[in-house]
């Protein structure tokens, strides 16, 4: 028997366990609401995923993303290395970064993002319910390994915690004006290079 490896199934192991031993003392389906509850605590509006190849080497990244288990991108990528000169590739934005085109939808969803260079077995998973808020956006950075970030983003000043008021974080509005001209100033650098 394999143990439960996410929160997901943690807590469906324990609900599921819970609502067994306490049959007819409860009523409604213990599972089922546990399910949505999670599923609600997971949603999030992903706003964007930016490839970042900090190595001196060209990398290869295989990039895949499922909205509520839907795949919405499977495609791999090709990033010159760290220091490449921006007269080498079109666009303004530093060549070594490229911001996949967030089309997959504006409303929040169950957002998982897998990455791995081509040659390797394993992928490097994340899932935007990482993020502090319900709008984010992720960072993949090229490494040896790729790591994701997931960062999250405040509708307002007003919804960030009075710990972090003393650190100013960027808002929804800002980080939509900030794609939107990265967007642009990417023009039409073309990284993509086979889909899944």
């Amino acid at each position: 028997m394999s143990l439960p490896s996410t929160r997901r199934s943690v807590l469906l192991t324990f609900a599921t366990a819970t609502s067994i031993s306490l049959s007819g003392c409860l009523s409604g389906d213990l599972t089922s609401n546990v399910e949505e509850i999670l599923n609600e605590d997971e949603d999030r509006q992903l706003l964007f995923i930016v490839l970042n190849n900090n190595t001196t080497d060209e990398q290869q990244i295989d990039v895949r993303v499922e909205k509520d288990g839907e795949p919405v991108v499977e495609a791999s990528y090709e990033l010159p290395p760290a220091g490449t000169s921006r007269a080498d590739v079109a666009g303004t934005t530093p060549a070594s970064q490229y911001m996949i085109e967030p089309n997959w939808s504006d409303e929040p969803a169950a957002y998982g993002i897998r990455v791995r260079y081509p040659e390797s077995d394993s992928w490097v998973e994340k899932t935007v319910a990482e993020g502090d808020h319900e709008h984010v956006g992720a960072w993949v950075t090229l490494w040896p390994t790729p790591e994701v970030g997931i960062i999250g983003y405040p509708e307002s000043e007003t919804e960030v915690a009075e710990g972090d008021r003393a650190e100013r974080r960027v808002t929804v509005p800002e980080v939509e004006d900030w794609i939107e001209s990265f967007l642009e100033d990417q023009g039409e650098r073309e990284y993509h290079v086979e889909s899944g």
